[in-house]
């Protein structure tokens, strides 16, 4: 009977061996890795000390520089920050940081994009639905990439258990199921291959030059401890952006705020010193929002709650930050390698310095903070309209047209614009026309410089945007 167990329980395990090994051997082929989770938790598990956590999104490893920080403050400075962090996972990583270091302060950066609800189409209720962020399919993507680089731990179970639906799980589980539609594409697993065995897979290293719209030279580049550089600089193209949230309407998701508070409660729980802060965005996109400060108000009435500190940067008084400029910024919601720099300083000087001197660098509100500034259009945000009988071949929906609303610090304004066509060598006198209110309509496959010009009262302003393509 023994002999009978012993040799069960032996191809027991040779089975389980050779299932992870051929499960190894999938991910090898077909899962494309993502260059900035690799190098970032290779950067993470490398580390011996973090005294400072920053953790979030994009607005992190794009905004703030570690490397600067060890400079500005002796100490180690790390960036625990992901491209479209949920919530959720926050938590877990932030729990996983905390077991593995002896953290001394968080600090958490709330982009109102990552913790607000939001409707999405349903294909199988033909019908829009009212989500929480961490809730949305397309955001299931970010716990898998992060689950993939994780060393296994009690947090990446559960970041795992906590990533999609029970219809996700085989995806969830596992990697080379998300890339089944490569199963017999050649191309592709070649190329993965000559990736995973190149020497920048094996050395951790991420250096790319790219081309902006206008043929302008720009790069990115990932480092360590969690940070993103880059040269770009905000282009014309880029001050038009989608509609993705209407605050005016919708708020803090139930189970965001959950996650939230929960984080908060794992700082306090531990005795860690916590902070929440909002980096910088160009202000077409705060303006998109059509109610930021309803947000901002949710927000401090969590952290006012917790007795814990929030620094809005989106409200502070130029003299302090003069970073809403184009020059900062790689595009309308992050800052470049030089606006880091610009920012990396000051964000440390708020979260250290005594309240009552920081109080004064910053409005009270969005809204006040505006209309402190002299009349300027930022950009403009649209929405799709005129929806088709005719959807695309993948189901999505078409659209025809698309409304603009222009970006701008002054209810008030009175507009006109002038459309331009890009491609006529000499350009006549544009012919300019008055608009109602501060929105238009363009059909569908428009390709045009928009020129814009505002006046209230006495002042004037104006801006050129390129509205790109689209079909």
């Amino acid at each position: 009977m023994a002999k009978r167990i012993r040799k069960t329980a032996a191809a027991w395990i040779i089975g389980i061996v050779f299932f992870v090994l051929v499960c190894k051997g999938l991910d090898f082929l077909f899962v494309t890795y993502d260059p900035w989770h690799r190098i970032l938790f290779h950067s993470y598990y490398e580390q011996e000390r973090i005294d400072n956590l920053f953790v979030g999104s994009s607005h992190v490893f794009c905004d703030v520089d570690p490397a600067l920080l060890d400079s500005i403050n002796g100490q180690q400075n790390f960036n625990l920050a992901t491209p479209g962090q949920r919530w959720d996972d926050t938590y877990y990583l932030l729990k996983d940081a905390l077991d593995r270091y002896d953290v001394g302060h968080v600090y958490l950066e709330c982009y109102y994009m990552l913790m607000t609800e939001h409707e999405i189409w349903t294909g199988q209720g033909q019908e829009f639905t009212r989500v929480d962020y961490c809730r949305d399919p397309a955001n299931y993507q970010y716990p898998w990439m992060i689950t993939y680089e994780m060393h296994p731990s009690a947090e990446t179970l559960a970041m795992q258990l906590h990533a999609a639906d029970r219809e996700h799980l085989p995806e969830t589980i596992f990697p080379f199921v998300r890339y089944r539609a490569n199963l017999f594409d050649e191309n592709a697993i070649r190329n993965n291959i000559e990736e995973k065995t190149g020497d920048a897979y094996r050395e951790y290293r991420y250096h790319t030059d790219l081309t902006e719209w206008d043929g302008t030279p720009w790069c990115q580049e990932y480092r360590e401890k969690g940070f993103f550089y880059s040269d770009g600089i905000l282009t014309d193209r880029e001050k038009n952006i989608l509609q993705t949230r209407d605050l005016g309407n919708y708020g803090i998701g139930k189970e965001d705020g959950t996650w939230l508070k929960k984080t908060i409660e794992l700082c306090r729980a531990r005795g860690v010193e916590i902070a929440l802060f909002i980096s910088p965005v160009y202000d077409v996109q705060l303006l998109s929002t059509e109610d930021y400060d309803r947000f901002l108000g949710e927000l401090r009435d969590t952290a006012a709650g917790y007795g814990v500190p929030l620094y809005d940067f989106n409200l502070v008084r130029e003299e302090v930050l003069p970073i809403k400029k184009g020059e900062y910024f790689m595009d309308a919601g992050h800052l470049n390698g030089a606006g880091a720099a610009l920012f990396t300083p000051v964000l440390w000087r708020a979260v250290t310095s005594p309240e009552e001197e920081t109080r004064e660098w910053f409005y009270d509100s969005y809204k006040e903070r505006l209309l402190a500034e002299t009349p300027q259009i930022y950009g403009l945000y649209f929405q799709e309209t005129d929806l088709s009988d005719l959807p695309y071949e993948d189901g999505s929906l078409r659209y025809m047209s698309r409304r603009y609303t222009i970006a701008a610090n002054r209810e008030d304004m009175k507009y006109r614009i002038a459309r331009l066509p890009k491609n006529a060598a000499d350009a006549e006198e544009p012919i300019w026309e008055a608009i109602e209110g501060n929105s238009f309509i363009l059909p569908t496959g428009s390709d045009e410089l928009i020129m814009i010009e505002g006046s209230c009262g006495d002042e004037k302003c104006g801006i050129t945007v390129d509205i790109g393509v689209w079909n």
